[in-house]
């Protein structure tokens, strides 16, 4: 595109313009080239994130997801995504690949922020990427429904470990209290 402009500007006489006597006539066709250059439409590419809460998990945790940004989702305002974590590195093409695994629907409420809570899924321990089916979003992502919005570490461990410590906790303490019994019976002393 740009040659088709500097033809257009050399046979358009601009050498006597006070313009290009001010600035120079190569500056000139310079500007002009990247102006021209600079205003071809090109292939949009929506780009938007979620922040996950907590940003890794053991199977089983509750985790919460927003939209990162106010709007981040505008364009498709009052709807439901589906949210899935498929292997990192992996590109898939349609919610039917066999890597993705449906972990949350999203609501995107009137002002475009998304949110929604999941529990982690029992996966491999390891990051995943997460992806979002929406394809109202096709008109603004070259044509893809299925849309790269973030990480998820899934984390080898047990699931919850205030229950865990609690039941360790109460097994501690009715082994000290039948403990307590058994020797105040041996010894002949009541409490």
């Amino acid at each position: 595109m740009a040659p088709i402009a500097v033809l257009v500007l050399r046979h358009a006489h601009i050498w006597n313009w006070p313009i290009s006597r001010a600035f120079g006539t190569r500056t000139l066709l310079v500007f002009t080239a990247c102006a021209v250059v600079g205003f071809q439409p090109s292939p949009v590419a929506a780009s938007a994130f979620l922040n996950f809460d907590p940003p890794g998990a053991v199977a089983g945790t509750a985790v919460r997801v927003q939209s990162v940004g106010a709007g981040a989702f505008e364009a498709v305002r009052n709807r439901e995504l589906r949210l899935f974590l498929a292997p990192i590195g992996s590109s898939p093409s349609t919610v039917d690949d066999l890597g993705l695994q449906p972990i949350a629907t999203l609501t995107v409420d009137d002002a475009g922020n998304a949110r929604g809570t999941f529990e982690t899924p029992d996966l491999l321990p390891g990051m995943y990427d997460a992806w979002a089916y929406c394809p109202p979003c096709a008109t603004f992502s070259a044509g893809r429904s299925l849309l790269p919005v973030g990480q998820f570490e899934v984390r080898e461990g047990l699931a919850n470990w205030g229950f865990v410590s609690g039941v360790v906790f109460m097994v501690v303490v009715a082994v000290a209290a039948i403990t307590a019994v058994l020797r105040t019976r041996r010894n002949g002393t009541a409490c």
